[in-house]
């Protein structure tokens, strides 16, 4: 029996308590409440929009010194070439956004970004931004 005496779970409380009966782990499930925030099949109770995270995302990527996530627009992807044994190969998870200003996007020009940032769970490949999802809460 889940609790009832809070009346908003956040991210991290739901991951916590469902997780056993999920038989995941609370990492996976946290996971997997971020997957749906970003396919927007939940939406946060008084926060932040999926638009305005990615938003927020794709700046602080771009200002870092060596961003967990590549932030590609489509001017700027690169195409793909046949690799040498002494080539790089960048693991870092790319994700495709409209365009390199930010104040054009909206969320529909912005469904394929989302879809990618689903497939990236923040404690995997950003996880100063951990906290922040832990501590979302659903609006219901």
């Amino acid at each position: 029996m889940f609790p009832v005496s809070k009346p908003e779970l956040s991210f991290g409380d739901i991951s916590e308590l469902w997780s056993p009966e999920l038989k995941l782990s609370r990492d996976r499930t946290q996971a997997l409440l971020e997957e749906a925030f970003w396919l927007g099949e939940i939406s946060i109770a008084l926060g932040i929009t999926r638009l305005e995270l990615l938003k927020r995302l794709v700046k602080w990527m771009r200002n870092c010194n060596s961003p967990d996530i590549v932030f590609d627009t489509p001017e700027s992807t690169p195409p793909p070439k046949t690799m040498g044994l002494t080539d790089y190969i960048d693991l870092r998870p790319r994700v495709v956004v409209p365009s390199g200003d930010a104040e054009t996007w909206t969320e529909s020009s912005c469904d394929a970004a989302f879809a990618a940032m689903s497939e990236i769970p923040s404690l995997q490949h950003y996880p100063e931004w951990s906290p922040g999802f832990h501590a979302m809460k659903p609006s219901l």
